[in-house]
């Protein structure tokens, strides 16, 4: 009789940790707006003067489009000879995101090839870029704070892409 105890005890409590340990599982966090990303990471850290892209401008810069993507939000120094940049892609496939990846990569070469032989301060901030991610948002930040930002966002749940 005891045993059975025992044994139904055993069971009850498997059937409860395996629902508790499904209903975790199911339950996805919400992710955080591209808007809030960038918007946090500019309000906390110095930025020279940076322009918003729009939707037409994503594909001269990032060579994807902005219906490549869900949401998306991207800061750019409005000086040629400034590399800061602070930019957010929410995607919705695997596909989008290795294209956001992808163009993200393509962006930072060819601002490091702008700036590495007139700007050594911004060539260094872009060898030293951030490509992070939370869930399906891919982050690129360009600053010299580099450190500190990647702090904030590790806070915020990113982590690093490569």
């Amino acid at each position: 009789m005891l045993t059975l105890l025992k044994k139904t005890g055993c069971c009850a409590l498997a059937v409860v940790l395996s629902l508790s340990l499904l209903v975790t599982g199911c339950s996805k966090s919400p992710s955080t707006a591209p808007a809030e990303i960038t918007q946090q990471v500019i309000e906390n850290n110095n930025f020279s003067k940076l322009k918003e892209l729009s939707g037409d401008q994503l594909s001269s810069y990032f060579q994807f489009k902005n219906t490549d993507v869900k949401r998306f939000s991207a800061f750019i120094s409005d000086s040629t000879d400034l590399a800061d940049t602070v930019a957010a892609f929410e995607t919705e496939t695997k596909d989008d995101y290795n294209l956001v990846i992808t163009g993200v990569s393509k962006y930072l070469t060819k601002l490091s090839s702008a700036m590495q032989t007139s700007f050594e301060n911004e060539y260094d901030k872009t060898r030293s870029a951030l490509i992070m991610h939370i869930d399906n948002t891919v982050i690129l930040v360009v600053s010299s704070d580099f450190e500190k930002i990647e702090a904030q966002l590790k806070e915020l749940g990113a982590k690093a892409v490569y």
